[in-house]
């Protein structure tokens, strides 16, 4: 394929870019400045840089791990007060990588981030913290393809067991996998009705309960 360099900035914040099939991006210093960039299996060579400052991302990628680095996040260190996130790890979603990485620092978020089917990396000193008043509870949204997504947002700095626990079991239910009999049923369901397997679940657990309370 082709290997596209960016050495320098490139300026172009109405352009829609469709990389051609099999291209390398390649970071060598530059940054890309787009309306939309559209993937077509690409492949993405970069550190922890600010590297995609791009209004959508879109199309398919060849990318084993995604930083939100690429696409602006700017964890906080030491005292720093974190800022917002949210949009960069967003778009690092996007490209459909099987790792999303944290590196060091705090990643400030303001609103739930969807994970959809990746394996979270959280490096040693990374954590994810929120700058509002969103409570420390997993939540379901619904996505465009009709499976809920786990959602990660709470403060890991302050009960590292219970989220540590979350990111290795929300991911699994939500992208697809289960770990016992109420889960499978619910994944069964939701492939076949309107309803997410957190719905499922949730509907499950009213039925077990209320009927133990009820006895």
């Amino acid at each position: 394929g082709t290997l596209v360099e960016i050495a320098c900035n490139v300026e172009l914040p109405v352009f829609t870019w469709r990389v051609p099939s099999g291209c390398v991006i390649r970071y060598a210093g530059g940054r890309l400045h787009l309306a939309e960039i559209v993937g077509n299996a690409t492949l993405v060579e970069a550190p922890a840089v600010h590297f995609f400052q791009v209004g959508k991302v879109s199309g398919t990628w060849n990318v084993e791990t995604a930083l939100p680095e690429w696409f602006g996040a700017a964890p906080a260190f030491g005292d720093a007060k974190p800022v917002d996130c949210s949009a960069a790890i967003d778009q690092a979603i996007l490209l459909n990588a099987p790792t999303l990485r944290f590196s060091n620092g705090q990643y400030g978020i303001i609103r739930p981030v969807i994970i959809h089917n990746h394996d979270i990396c959280i490096a040693r000193g990374a954590t994810l913290k929120a700058l509002n008043e969103m409570k420390a509870s997993v939540k379901d949204y619904q996505g465009k393809d009709a499976t809920v997504h786990s959602v990660v947002y709470a403060d890991y700095t302050q009960t590292p067991g219970r989220e540590v626990y979350g990111l290795q079991v929300q991911p699994r239910i939500y992208g697809g996998g289960c770990l016992d009999g109420t889960e499978t049923v619910a994944l069964l369901i939701s492939r076949k009705t309107q309803f997410s397997v957190g719905q499922v679940v949730f509907l499950i657990n009213i039925v077990i309960y209320g009927t133990a309370g009820f006895l």
